[in-house]
């Protein structure tokens, strides 16, 4: 039962932390993507600041998710991320968005599961 408890977890912080790496040092191949989807790609990578910040939040998180320290922290921190990644798949390269899918899922269910940290937030 702890397995199938920390599963997710661990699923949604190995993605975060393995891809995270992957936007510094580029040991995974990265998939062809269409062509407006690479435009954006390469805009975020002229700017010089945005692919860094935003592949090391990656890091970061996934980290905090893995060890299971401040994870609720990381799971805010992360959600524009996750929501950008599967808008970026649906609006500029459908054919790659399956792992944006895996992604926003496990984000829902870690999320959801962690109700209780985030209750201050919809107090009125």
């Amino acid at each position: 039962m702890t397995l199938l408890k920390n599963l997710p977890r661990l699923v949604f912080g190995l993605i975060l932390f393995i891809f995270g790496l992957n936007g510094f040092f580029t040991f995974l191949p990265v998939p062809p993507m269409a062509p407006r989807a690479d435009a954006f790609i390469q805009a975020l990578i002229s700017t010089g600041y945005m692919l860094p910040f935003w592949k090391g939040t990656e890091v970061v998180a996934g980290l905090l998710i893995l060890f299971n320290r401040f994870t609720a922290l990381a799971l805010v921190l992360i959600a524009p991320i996750v929501l950008n990644i599967a808008a970026f798949h649906v609006f500029l390269d459908p054919a790659n968005g399956w792992i944006s899918l895996v992604m926003l899922g496990l984000w829902g269910w870690l999320v959801l599961g962690r109700m209780r940290n985030y209750r201050l937030l919809f107090e009125v």
